[in-house]
């Protein structure tokens, strides 16, 4: 017979410490290289009907303040409808490893009253060996608009319509210094003019070393005016991002793609090819990207209002 432990099963009890160890105090750079805000000018993807209440589910006591709050798994998504699975209410917890990202969400429903002012805080997580600061959270609200990917956008806070559901989305960082072990702390949602309400979170830090990839991993999606907004208007300030997180690219002749892929391998860059990217030029020694052709009036350029 197979017995499989739970991985919380011997957590301690954690006491705040003066003067303890803090890691991670300063902003991680994997936090610097994401977009900002969606178009507001698109309308935000709405079903036709919310999602089935389970009558599983005692809501009572978060219903009495208006709201409810509920945790998915990052990889299910939670409509602008969504409502509260069985098993999705309590405190949050993951595991990682020292330098690793790992993400969370929190879900609001405004079941009862439209909320204002939405805001999500995290605390920094008190463990037996070190705390792990608050900046190593990243928080976004995921919106969802019809015929493009969710956007993390970054924002203070969100305003809610009654009846509908926003998520936030929670990327912890593990500082690489990070000593295996538990860290709690608490998630704290505040609505204007409403009660806040705290979520606990537990994160366990594991006793291993993920090795670095052979290769950087990354996606691009057709800059087009839906985006201005999101990522920088300037373009010297997209190729930023593109450097920083991934390179995409359209079919290209096989003496500059012999060229790239040099290139590419020399860095660890993986090739994608596409039709809808920026047109490469290479040498031995950089990459350019062309985004000049995006600047048509079927495609507004970067510098241009979306």
């Amino acid at each position: 017979m197979l017995v499989v432990e739970s991985p919380w099963r011997e957590t301690p009890e954690i006491t705040a410490e003066t003067g303890a160890v803090r890691f991670g105090t300063e902003v991680p750079e994997g936090f610097k290289v994401m977009g900002s805000v969606a178009p507001r000018d698109l309308p935000d993807l709405i079903p036709d009907r919310p999602d089935i209440l389970s009558p599983d589910l005692d809501l009572s006591d978060q219903l009495r303040r208006g709201y409810v709050l509920f945790s998915r798994h990052y990889l299910e998504p939670v409509s602008s409808l969504g409502r509260p699975r069985p098993g999705e209410i309590g405190p949050i917890r993951i595991f990682a490893c020292p330098g690793e990202y790992e993400p969370a969400t929190v879900s609001v429903w405004a079941a009862r009253k439209a909320l204002k002012d939405v805001r999500v805080e995290v605390s920094d997580l008190q463990g037996e060996r070190g705390n792990i600061g608050s900046e190593n959270v990243d928080i976004r609200v995921v919106r969802r608009i019809r015929g493009l990917p969710p956007f993390l956008e970054k924002r203070r806070s969100v305003d809610i319509p009654k009846g509908q559901t926003r998520t936030f989305w929670l990327t912890f960082h593990i500082p690489p210094e990070t000593p295996p072990g538990f860290y709690s702390g608490r998630i704290t949602i505040s609505p204007h003019g409403s009660e806040p309400s705290e979520i606990g979170l537990l994160v366990r830090v594991l006793p291993l070393k993920l090795p670095s990839p052979p290769r950087g991993y990354g996606f691009w999606w057709k800059m087009d005016a839906r985006w201005n907004g999101y990522y920088s208007k300037e373009k010297g300030e997209v190729l930023k991002q593109i450097r920083k997180q991934f390179i995409l690219l359209r079919p290209t002749p096989p003496r500059l793609a012999h060229k790239l892929e040099i290139l590419l391998k020399r860095h660890k860059i993986n090739l994608h090819a596409s039709p809808l990217h920026p047109e490469p030029h290479a040498s031995l020694s950089e990459l350019l990207l062309d985004l000049d052709p995006f600047a048509s009036p079927d495609t507004p350029s970067l510098g241009e209002p979306g």
